[in-house]
């Protein structure tokens, strides 16, 4: 009875030794995700305030994480897009949706970039809604290539319409089709 005792006792002991070394190395791969990571990942609770965000903020927008912690997320965002963002981050809450969409976000030096913010959901043990779950995508430079698109859509277009009558298509020949 007693050996039989102490040998239950030593593999609990063992068990809770692989478990927490298993919790350890789960912890540690984890927080290299959140480290590496391009996004910026932000967690907010109930009122839409950031309880977590991840390093990434440094490296997109030049701020520590911990400065943010507590204020709400439309903070980050361009004072003309902060209600929309709030709007839509509160439909995530009220219709259990994801979200998405594009605004202007504050970096620490004064300026702003472009950003794709996806949110979704955060829900408790019990299926309430506790809190959202965002990222951030600096998509600046796409949207800067996609204005240059456009505009030379729009000046190919223009000079189109303008010659357009001037136009003739030829075959290799030389001969005039249209």
């Amino acid at each position: 009875g007693q050996m039989q005792k102490l040998f239950d006792r030593l593999n609990e002991q063992v068990e809770l030794r692989h478990s927490q070394q298993a919790l350890l190395k789960n912890e540690l791969e984890l927080r290299s995700i959140t480290e590496n990571i391009e996004d910026v990942l932000i967690k907010t609770d109930l009122a839409l305030c950031c309880t977590y965000v991840s390093p990434a903020i440094n490296r997109i927008l030049k701020m520590t994480a911990g400065r943010l912690l507590q204020m709400p997320v439309s903070a980050l965002a361009h004072p003309d897009d902060a209600q929309g963002m709030d709007e839509r981050l509160s439909a995530v809450a009220r219709e259990g949706n994801a979200v998405k969409f594009e605004c202007r976000v504050r970096s620490e030096q004064g300026g702003y970039i472009w950003a794709e913010v996806c949110g979704t959901p955060l829900k408790d043990n019990t299926g309430s809604f506790s809190g959202t779950i965002l990222t951030l995508r600096d998509v600046t430079h796409r949207r800067m290539i996609d204005r240059q698109l456009a505009e030379e859509r729009n000046f190919s277009s223009t000079i189109l319409e303008t010659v357009g009558s001037l136009i003739a298509v030829l075959t290799a020949e030389g001969r005039i089709i249209r």
